[in-house]
């Protein structure tokens, strides 16, 4: 009996979701049937809202706006619906825009304010919607898809993004400025890209933003401080990763691909980029508009159509060093005052283009001797920075320690034994070169070859002749030893020895009968008990009456 009201329900449930589907088919059809095709729309000025413009009601006030809706625009020879220099209000809703290919936008707003867009579907435009120098706007509830850009912000500020779906576009969504204030916008996580949610940060500190925790399809920092942003993998932007006026906030361990920017910085500075992967974007990581002092280190920059790094625009006094430049259109750029490397040992980026050689070590790489880094420097364009210490290997993330020191205290010339454990925490195989500095100076280097993964240890045999401690540095790490002079002891003088000890029997035997005698304190005596050394021929002493 269960089995067949088991059945039963079952093809209830069947029946009911098929009628559902077919609903909604039905009810698509029908709203697509109800919209009315239109030429494209150009708005130019507040007396251009008219009905031959597409206006159906409403007056252009905050309460009564003018109401754009229900069309059906193809944008094969203009933007879709173009509005310009206006600040009166309206609304435009429930509209199909489509096809304006590579050339033309669906929305295109150009200084407008006070405009709402709900509820209109983009699909094979350039941008689905353009802002350019527009603030004051709502979009909300709108879907784009299969576009060029679903929303592009150029220099525009407050405005509200509220249930918007962008999927399937080669950028989804991203923003411009020359300002900090061009960035303020009130986005929620209510907007998806691709299904995973925008995170659009204004004003906050002392986060931790972590991909493994949380989904996130696109993310931007504007304004914020102490923000620790890790484990990203987003795709498919105009800016993956966006700082704007933001500082001392790091991002790490992201993979950031198929965008405009990977990391895309402006105005921002203090802040470090580590350990990210940013490869077939236009450009890898950006730094731009007075982004100063930060750190970009163990990066990978790879197939970028434009440049991999690129420090520009009055951005002075950042550090990239220790990542890998590789295959992209343009290396890198710096129209700054910029540092490329961490000095000599640690040195700078690899290069897939450096054809230098390795014949010399040294921070001047005039010793003779490898030392895995390249003889020359490469040259940066854009100015006059440049990597003094290029590696002739690719750079990887490698962790060295503990130190040992084996003895800590030892004589003139005796060995100490130091010594350190490799790990490559990476996939990729490398050779890894670790300098012995003693009280500063450069004393050995060696090379060690890990596999991905792989721990080995490195040690270093020295001797010192002068006494004193000695400060040992290994890659960062540090620890001391001292050579101290040995105590000198010769053989014992065993006859020197007896001689002093049977004098100092004797002195105390003489001295206790002289004792005795004087004070006439024993009668009588067995010989068992006093004796002297035969040489003093002492064997009886008698008690004075």
């Amino acid at each position: 009996m269960k089995t067949k009201d088991f059945k039963r329900s079952l093809v209830l449930v069947i029946l009911l979701g098929s009628f559902l589907a077919l609903a909604m088919q039905l009810f698509s059809v029908g709203l697509a049937e109800a919209l009315v095709t239109h030429d494209p729309i150009l708005i130019d000025g507040n007396a251009s809202f008219t009905p031959a413009n597409g206006v159906i009601a409403g007056l252009g006030t905050e309460n009564n706006p003018y109401i754009i809706e229900g069309w059906d625009i193809t944008a094969s020879t203009a933007n879709g619906i173009e509005i310009r220099s206006t600040d009166a209000y309206f609304i435009i809703r429930n509209c199909y825009m489509h096809d304006g290919r590579d050339n033309n936008d669906g929305i295109h707003l150009r200084d407008v304010e006070n405009g709402t867009i709900e509820n209109v579907n983009f699909t094979n435009l350039l941008h689905g919607i353009y802002l350019g120098s527009s603030s004051n706007n709502l979009i909300r509830n709108c879907t784009a898809s299969n576009n060029g850009f679903g929303i592009y912000s150029w220099v525009s500020e407050n405005n509200t993004l509220r249930n918007n779906a962008l999927s399937n576009n080669w950028r989804n969504i991203g923003f411009h400025g020359t300002q900090p204030s061009h960035f303020y916008q009130d986005i929620d996580n209510s907007n998806t890209v691709d299904g995973r949610p925008i995170y659009y940060l204004v004003e906050r500190e002392n986060l931790t933003i972590d991909g493994n925790v949380m989904d996130i399809g696109y993310l931007g920092l504007v304004s914020c401080k102490n923000i620790l942003v890790k484990n990203l993998n987003i795709r498919n932007n105009i800016n993956a990763v966006l700082l704007a006026n933001t500082t001392y906030s790091t991002v790490k361990n992201c993979t950031l691909t198929n965008s405009s920017y990977g990391v895309h910085l402006n105005n921002s500075s203090n802040n470090i980029i580590e350990n990210c992967v940013t490869p077939n974007n236009s450009h890898g990581i950006y730094l731009h508009f007075s982004s100063n002092n930060n750190i970009v280190r163990n990066c990978t920059a790879s197939g970028n159509t434009s440049y991999g790094i690129i420090f520009y625009l009055y951005s002075n006094n950042n550090r990239a060093y220790h990542n890998n430049i590789l295959n992209n259109i343009n290396q890198a750029r710096d129209e700054g005052s910029n540092y490329w490397d961490d000095g000599y040992p640690s040195g700078g980026n690899y290069w897939s283009d450096y054809r230098g050689a390795d014949n010399y070590w040294g921070e001047n790489q005039s010793i003779p001797g490898s030392d895995g880094v390249g003889d020359i420097p490469y040259n940066i364009p854009g100015g006059t920075g440049q990597d003094r210490y290029p590696l002739m290997s690719q750079a990887v993330t490698v962790e060295v320690g503990p130190l040992r020191i084996e003895p800590s205290l030892v004589e003139p010339s005796k060995p100490v034994i130091i010594s350190v454990d490799v790990k490559n925490k990476g996939d990729l195989g490398c050779v890894y070169w670790v300098y012995l500095k003693i009280n500063g100076v450069v004393e050995s280097i060696e090379n060690v070859t890990l596999a991905g993964g792989e721990t080995r240890p490195v040690a270093f045999t020295v001797t010192r002749e002068t006494e004193g401690n000695y400060d040992v540095e290994v890659d960062g790490i540090g620890g001391t030893f001292t050579v101290v002079k040995a105590h000198v002891t010769g053989p014992l003088n065993w006859p020197l020895i007896i001689g002093l000890i049977s004098l100092t029997i004797a002195i105390v035997g003489i001295a206790t009968a002289l004792y005795i005698r004087k004070r006439g304190v024993i009668k009588k005596l067995p010989s068992s008990v006093l004796f002297l050394p035969s040489r003093l021929m002492v064997t009886h002493i008698k008690t004075v009456d």
